[in-house]
């Protein structure tokens, strides 16, 4: 006989006893304002994330979500951060080189005569 841990037991009997949901896919319940608060309340908690840690911060926050919930909603939301700081960056690159292109110019047009230059400034 073959051992299977507990979770992939449970999984498969799952799915013996419901035959039409076999190979389909469970509709997509959106995490809340309040749960994502009370998951940003684990994660300060918890802050080594490790895997004991979803658990943890299931039963004592969100017990509504199962661990692996958690656990992806945190790769979301990482990813999301991410992405967001890199967008940030990049809007900042291209603010600076705008900046430095308009002081050039200026320059360029002023140079030879730095009284205008005091004007404009």
């Amino acid at each position: 006989q073959i051992k299977m841990g507990k979770n992939r037991k449970n999984k498969e009997s799952k799915k013996q006893k419901d035959g039409e949901t076999r190979g389909k896919r469970l509709e997509t319940v959106h995490w809340t304002a309040e749960e994502h608060q009370l998951y940003r309340k684990g994660i300060r908690k918890y802050k080594n994330v490790k895997k004991g840690q979803w658990i943890k911060i299931h039963t004592e926050f969100l017990p509504n979500r199962t661990p692996e919930q958690i656990k992806s909603h945190h790769q979301k939301m990482k990813q999301k951060g991410e992405k967001e700081e890199f967008v940030e960056r990049t809007v900042n690159k291209a603010q600076l080189k705008a900046t430095i292109s308009c002081l050039e110019k200026l320059l360029n047009d002023f140079e030879g005569n730095p009284a205008k230059l005091k004007e404009v400034a």
